[in-house]
């Protein structure tokens, strides 16, 4: 018997535009190629993660959150992170159209940790992706993960609005005590400027101040990704995003060289 628990990662920021899907597809798509074996949570209502890497359908996470269906009866198969559709990619529990009524159906902040127990020892990682708000939703994404790590645009607003996220995970540990936060990772990075890098050291006061670091790799901008996720392609597959993919698998060396690998 496997004994051997998934390493649960959520991927938070509750502001919109900072990368949190391309993060969590380009993680997933990243650690199955090196023979991990994952499970993207697609907790963002909005469903682009979903989108991206297929496998809609139902049951779904509402139907996990509400008690209607089991986690494992609500895992999908996708081909996301496999290569040359030949090796088996990461799996998903898709988001759909009525997680947008969970803020108001669901109270209780531990249901998604309870729920992935049944299930975690099937996976060597969870990658829960969060939706742009501080509500129920990443109350649970945070709750049930062992680490979060925040994508955040390297400009003033993004940066600022970290601090609120601070706020929600110091009170997630009253729950979940031993929740880490792995670091921030800067995304739609542009040329470095003077202002990018004032941004850049701003966000390493802000990551001090939390106890983490700021990844040294920085996602560039680039058309390619929007491209990649149009053709509901990993980045690793699309030549356009290659400066993209390149920054992302620096980040994924890094993350595994910080956490040790699988939990």
């Amino acid at each position: 018997m496997n004994d051997k628990k998934a390493r649960i990662i959520a991927i938070a920021n509750q502001k919109g535009g900072v990368a949190k899907s391309t993060t969590t597809l380009a993680l997933a798509a990243g650690l199955a190629r090196r023979g991990g074996r994952v499970l993207i949570v697609d907790a963002d209502a909005q469903g682009n993660t979903t989108t991206v890497a297929g496998g809609d359908g139902e049951p779904d996470l509402f139907d996990v959150l509400t008690g209607k269906a089991k986690a494992a009866a609500a895992v999908h198969d996708t081909q996301f992170g496999a290569v040359d559709d030949t090796i088996f990619g990461a799996r998903i529990i898709p988001a759909g159209r009525r997680l947008f009524v969970a803020e108001a159906e669901v109270e209780n902040i531990e249901l998604l940790r309870d729920a992935l127990q049944s299930i975690r020892a099937d996976y060597d990682y969870i990658i829960i992706d969060t939706p742009p708000a501080l509500g129920i939703l990443t109350a649970n994404a945070l709750t049930a993960a062992d680490g979060v790590i925040i994508p955040a645009n390297a400009e003033l607003f993004g940066l600022q609005g970290i601090a609120q996220l601070k706020k929600t995970i110091d009170a997630v540990k009253l729950r979940n005590p031993n929740l880490a936060v792995y670091g921030i990772l800067l995304t739609r990075h542009k040329a470095n400027t003077r202002l990018m890098n004032d941004m850049a050291d701003m966000a390493g006061r802000i990551a001090a101040d939390m106890g983490t670091v700021v990844y040294k790799a920085k996602i560039r901008d680039s058309v390619g990704v929007k491209e990649a996720q149009a053709a509901r392609r990993p980045l690793q597959d699309y030549k356009a995003a290659k400066g993209a993919t390149e920054d992302y698998e620096t980040f994924i060396g890094e993350f595994l060289a910080q956490t040790g690998g699988a939990k």
